[in-house]
């Protein structure tokens, strides 16, 4: 779920994967820059971190790391 939730570009398919572990807060840092690398057996495609940029707040913002709070689901 981990390669999926950073490397897949749709943010619906990342929402579900944050809701499932009730993620709160989400980094974004070199270890997953260089985990998630372009032609990697975990994300061939590398990682997608501007579906977090569009949809989640960011709290802490450096040039090496980001992390966003992902705001508890909806409940209806």
């Amino acid at each position: 779920d981990l390669a999926d939730l950073y490397c897949t570009g749709q943010w619906e398919q990342a929402s579900l994967i944050l809701g499932k572990y009730d993620v709160r807060y989400l980094v974004v840092g070199e270890i997953e820059y260089s985990t998630y690398t372009v032609g990697s057996d975990y994300c061939p495609g590398g990682i997608r971190a501007d579906k977090f940029e569009l949809h989640l707040k960011p709290i802490f913002k450096n040039e090496n790391l980001t992390i966003y709070e992902v705001p508890p689901p909806v409940k209806q």
